[in-house]
């Protein structure tokens, strides 16, 4: 089946047009959920209203990945007086991925007078391979939200999508959050990312297996928490540990490889981990759980949630945090 193109939550949604469907070339059947990328978010359309179609999206699974052209997940123009359309999903998983070519998600930008223009976010990109060789995603890959442009003047157009990179070599993976440049040649003035919201919980059951455990919520557990980490707690609020999700069952139970010796588990939380995570060009990210990177790069006029922690941060010249 085709996947429907790009939809964000109701409470922020992005421009689509029910009746049509963003494109999609499946090259192996795989679910919307396989990628174990609990942060693979796309940014919101900065404007509610009949527009554009989403991206739609595009999932590899391949032994060796040689990209020398484009791949493309594009929010759709239809014209003046009409949102934009948001960016879709890219998901790659490779043993080896290489090329000079590039991925682009980003949201559709959008110039007009008529009062009903609104710029589509950016979607989300994930690349899960053992090795890049030649292939650099900070230069290669975009997600960017859409420009908004009215009556000739810059304004606060789409929030930017994601770009989560995960090799042999990393411990939880890269994030890169970028806002882009203007026609104008200046920063892309954009709506603040928002992280997928994990929250708390109570643990009904534990079962162990082997080494692993499945964790059973008071509610199924959604595809959100594939990829992201879950603290355990007992009856007391002490933390029993923490570990990685990398399975979910039909049933919405959570597999934690490493949990099995945990015992008297009575809640849990969510947490997202980063080896790094740089917020580009004016993009900032928001997040209502605990969010650690071990490296922290901000870059331009960066809104900063509370939520977000690192180990070393470095804020470059002229760049300005709020």
């Amino acid at each position: 089946t085709r996947p429907a193109g790009n939809r964000a939550p109701a409470k922020r949604p992005v421009p689509s047009r029910p009746a049509r469907s963003g494109p999609s070339w499946p090259v192996r059947a795989v679910s919307a959920t396989w990628m174990g990328c609990a942060h693979l978010v796309g940014g919101a359309a900065r404007r509610v209203g009949t527009g554009g179609s989403g991206g739609g999206v595009v999932a590899l699974e391949v032994g060796t990945l040689v990209l020398d052209g484009e791949i493309r997940a594009l929010g759709e123009v239809l014209g003046v007086a009409s949102p934009a359309g948001a960016g879709g999903t890219v998901r790659i998983r490779a043993g080896t991925m290489q090329g000079g070519g590039s991925i682009d998600t980003s949201g559709a930008s959008q110039n007009d007078c008529s009062g009903n223009e609104g710029s589509g976010g950016g979607g989300r990109v994930a690349i899960l391979a053992d090795t890049l060789i030649g292939f650099d995603p900070s230069t290669q890959v975009k997600a960017w939200g859409g420009e908004l442009v009215y009556c000739n003047n810059l304004r606060e157009g789409g929030a930017s999508g994601t770009v989560f990179v995960k090799t042999g070599t990393d411990t939880y993976g890269r994030l890169w959050v970028d806002q882009g440049v203007s026609s104008q040649s200046a920063d892309r003035p954009g709506s603040v990312t928002e992280l997928p919201a994990l929250g708390i919980g109570t643990v009904t059951a534990f079962e162990a297996t082997g080494t692993d455990a499945w964790v059973t919520g008071g509610a199924a557990l959604p595809p959100r928490w594939w990829g992201a980490w879950m603290t355990l707690q007992d009856g007391a609020g002490s933390e029993l540990g923490t570990f990685e999700v990398t399975e979910i069952d039909a049933t919405g139970r959570l597999r934690l490889p490493g949990a099995a010796a945990v015992t008297g588990a009575a809640t849990y939380r969510g947490e997202y981990r980063f080896d790094t995570v740089e917020l580009l060009r004016g993009a900032g990210l928001e997040a209502t759980d605990p969010t650690q990177a071990t490296d922290l790069l901000l870059d331009g006029e960066s809104e900063l949630s509370p939520a977000v922690t690192a180990g070393t941060v470095t804020v470059k010249a002229g760049a300005v945090v709020g």
